[in-house]
C-alpha cells in the first residue's frame, strides 16, 4: 500500500478552492487503519460552499493523482454529527490553529445541542410508552 503523500492533496486543494481555510483528513487514513480497498476522505472548509459539480471533479482529480478513490467533503453543506468525527478524529492537514479551534468549539456545541435535542425525544417517546403500558391495554 503506497504512503499517502500528504503535499499533494494540500497542494491541488489550495490551487482549486477560493478562500480555503482548513483541510482535515478522516477516516481510515487519519486512523492509520486503511487497507488495499479504503478511499481518502478528505474534509476542507472555505469561506464559500463549494459547489457539488466542481467538488466531485476535484475530489476526482485527486483520486488520479492518489490512486486511490477520494470521498471530498465540504464541511459548510455536511451534517453535524459528521462535522463532529472530522474534528475529534480526523487530522488537521492544513490550517491555522486558531481556525481549526474555532470549527471544532462551534461543531462540538452544535453537536451537543443536537444530542440534547435528541435525548428529549428519547426522553418524551419514552414516557408515552409507559404511560400507554400503565393504561392495561391488552391485546389478544
Amino acid at each position: 500500500m503506497q504512503q499517502l503523500n500528504e503535499s499533494i492533496i494540500i497542494n491541488l486543494l489550495q490551487d482549486n478552492i477560493p478562500q480555503l481555510r482548513l483541510i482535515y483528513l478522516f477516516g481510515s487514513y487519519a486512523q492509520g487503519t486503511q487497507h488495499r480497498n479504503s478511499d481518502i476522505d478528505i474534509a476542507v472548509l472555505a469561506d464559500v460552499t463549494l459547489d457539488n459539480i466542481a467538488r466531485w471533479q476535484l475530489a476526482q482529480k485527486l483520486a488520479s493523482v492518489l490512486d486511490t478513490d477520494v470521498d471530498l467533503v465540504d464541511l459548510r453543506t455536511a451534517s453535524t454529527v459528521l462535522c463532529q468525527q472530522v474534528v475529534t478524529q480526523g487530522k488537521r492537514l492544513w490550517g491555522t490553529r486558531q481556525d481549526d479551534e474555532i470549527f471544532a468549539v462551534k461543531t462540538i456545541s452544535m453537536y451537543q445541542h443536537l444530542q440534547a435535542e435528541r435525548q428529549a425525544i428519547i426522553d418524551d417517546a419514552t414516557a408515552k410508552t409507559t404511560a400507554n403500558d400503565h393504561r392495561g391495554r391488552h391485546f389478544e
